[in-house]
């Protein structure tokens, strides 16, 4: 061991002070990316559909089709690397946190660790080496929500196209092989870790390989070809080996990575055409975004001594984050933690400009080498304390959002074996806890509020589900929690018979055997009509502060859907009060049909008046609609 150790020193040629400054560093790691990672419990959707899958994975053994809730994900289509690291993380932890969080944490620490070799041993600097780490770790869009810290996968791809235009830049700056293929495995993890995400930097490497002006010697080269043709061979065979399994994966990939979120809004996430410059200046990136700016002057003005002798990587660094930038913006579904692969590159040009200013403070120094590491050390606590402070206070922070309280609760409940957690909508952190308890022999049952029964014990939170609840049901709390409780039902509130409506009469123009969820047909809805379901002329039932509750199955096969249901109460023509709720607050899939659910307290109404229930299609394709119920509760 000593002798590596000896072997490693004589490498990077460290002094004692650089030794230290190392150790300090590795303290510094602990607390930024693995300080507390279990604390909060797992963050609805994204996190938690892909413990989900690596959960199920675990039991069902299958590696290639990632499942969900027993059926193969088709909401998510990446390649399923991230779920065997988070599977063997289970194998060794348990199905945890820990286990779904550490792939991302270490992934985020080698990723400083990669970027801290390039600089001490390709940039010669050791100095900027540490300021590129420092500023990396301090920056909010790196560390936070959705990248280091958490179950997802923009970490892990961000390690590896890190790796991929580092190697790809070593190997035009020395021509050695070994470069080469690393390149290769780089991208042949990227792309098993986020499909087409991982290939986003392609484009600046061509341009890179021009400056190089080595682009010829490469495609001559055999083992460039031997490199990328094996990575994405083996790419390719785990998209087919899948598409065995789960016929339509394909597709599903075409539409939702190739063309779906680059040409269409996905899930309503868009934004202005400067929205990632906006996210770097105002939250990821705040503390550095002048220091970057002036990062890239001092390279396209080559103000500096390393830049003078190593400009074409920096060169490359600007192109490589200039293009990405360009891509994503161009693409109409923007999310934030999208930008995470530049971070590792602006947090060195970041680095360049704190160095270069503290190259020209040195010279004051002359031979004192203590005197400059000590003011070294005092300049970077000076720099660095806000920022270090705000990110480790923020890994702490206790989250209070409904999801995380009533999982929270689950998490640390030992005394009741056997209830139900309803919930309202899509909730992949209930679903992800309760699998777990499952396993331990702890019956938990994940249901919708509505089909709750006498003498049922209840574990519920807050928002929509308690206002269901409250609305059909009487009960009593046997055990309070932070804005969570366990209740018992007692009774179920009184409730008029079902309106139903399945479509089965009616029309001949508006009803379709293509596709149906009952009976044999449904009802066909074009682009930008309404289509009523149900009209309630009664008296008793038009009544105020009656609960009026509509629940219709609903069909897209090519798009995420954003279907109208609407609730008009009018009378001779004359509206008085009308309710809609979309499908983009409900969990939508493609090629299947969907529940879309509307809730409300009928208000004070005239005599005579009726309720219309109809659905709106704003979508160019056709919509196809079924069972529409309507059930009325008796609020005395």
């Amino acid at each position: 061991m000593l002798l590596r150790l000896l072997k490693l020193n004589s490498y990077f040629k460290f002094k004692a002070i650089d030794i230290a400054l190392l150790i300090m560093g590795g303290i510094l790691s602990y607390f930024i990316f693995f300080h507390k990672l279990d604390a909060n419990s797992i963050e609805n959707w994204d996190e938690a559909r892909y413990a989900n899958s690596s959960f199920e994975m675990l039991q069902n053994k299958n590696f290639i089709v990632p499942y969900y809730n027993g059926s193969p994900e088709i909401w998510s289509v990446k390649p399923p690397l991230m779920n065997w690291i988070q599977v063997f993380f289970m194998k060794i932890f348990g199905p945890n946190e820990l286990a779904v969080r550490l792939p991302s944490a270490i992934a985020a620490l080698l990723t400083m660790l990669l970027i801290i070799w390039f600089c001490f041993r390709h940039l010669n600097s050791k100095q900027l080496g540490y300021f590129s780490a420092l500023v990396l770790i301090t920056s909010a869009g790196f560390i936070g929500y959705h990248v280091a810290r958490t179950g997802d996968f923009d970490a892990l791809l961000t390690l590896f196209t890190t790796s991929l235009l580092i190697f790809f830049i070593l190997y035009l700056e020395t021509e050695k092989t070994k470069y080469i293929y690393i390149f290769g495995l780089s991208i042949l993890f990227a792309g098993i870790t986020k499909g087409i995400a991982g290939f986003l930097f392609f484009p600046a490497l061509f341009i890179i390989a021009v400056l190089y002006k080595k682009l010829i010697s490469i495609l001559k080269n055999k083992h460039f070809y031997i490199s990328c043709i094996s990575a994405l061979t083996l790419i390719l065979l785990l998209y087919f080996l899948r598409e065995l399994q789960s016929p339509g994966y394909l597709k599903l990939v075409w539409k939702e990575e190739l063309g779906g979120r680059f040409g269409t809004i996905i899930e309503g996430h868009q934004g202005p055409w400067n929205y990632y410059i906006d996210n770097l200046n105002i939250w990821q990136f705040n503390y550095w975004i002048i220091p970057f700016l002036l990062g890239v002057l001092i390279i396209l003005f080559r103000t500096n001594e390393i830049v003078k002798s190593k400009s074409k990587i920096f060169y490359s660094f600007v192109i490589a984050i200039t293009l990405y930038l360009f891509i994503i913006s161009k693409a109409d579904t923007k999310l934030a933690w999208y930008t995470a692969p530049i971070f590792p590159f602006i947090s060195i040009i970041a680095a360049l400009a704190i160095t270069t200013a503290l190259s020209n403070i040195n010279l004051y120094f002359n031979n004192k080498v203590y005197l400059k590491y000590l003011f070294f050390i005092l300049l970077s606590l000076i720099i660095f304390y806000a920022p270090l402070r705000k990110i480790i206070l923020s890994n702490i922070e206790v989250y209070d959002d409904d999801f995380q309280i009533q999982a929270s609760v689950m998490r640390k409940n030992n005394k009741f074996k056997n209830y139900k957690v309803p919930y309202y909508g899509y909730n992949g952190v209930i679903e992800f806890y309760s699998k777990i308890l499952k396993s331990k022999g702890i019956n938990t049952i994940v249901c919708n509020p509505k089909l709750l029964l006498v003498n049922d014990t209840v574990l519920v939170g807050q928002g929509k589900t308690l206002e269901i609840i409250n609305a059909n049901f009487k009960y009593n709390v046997i055990q309070e929690e932070r804005n969570c409780n366990f209740i018992v039902i007692t009774e179920i509130k009184e409730y008029l018979p079902v309106h139903y409506n399945d479509f089965e009469n009616g029309s001949e123009n508006y009803r379709s055997k293509d596709f149906k969820h009952s009976g044999s047909y449904s009802y066909l809805l074009k682009n930008d009509e309404y289509g009523y379901g149900i009209i309630i002329s009664d008296k008793v039932n038009v009544k105020e502060n009656n609960s009026l509750r509509i629940n219709t199955k609903y069909y897209v096969s090519e798009i995420k859907p954003k279907i109208f249901l609407v609730a008009s109460i009018e009378k001779d023509n004359k509206v008085f009060y009308r309710y809609s709720l979309g499908s983009e607050f409900s969990w939508a899939e493609n090629n299947n049909w969907n529940s879309l659910e509307l809730e409300f307290l009928i208000p004070p109404v005239p005599d005579d008046a009726i309720i219309k229930l109809y659905i709106y299609n704003p979508n160019k394709e056709i919509v196809y609609i079924d069972d529409f119920y309507v059930t009325i509760y008796l609020n005395h």
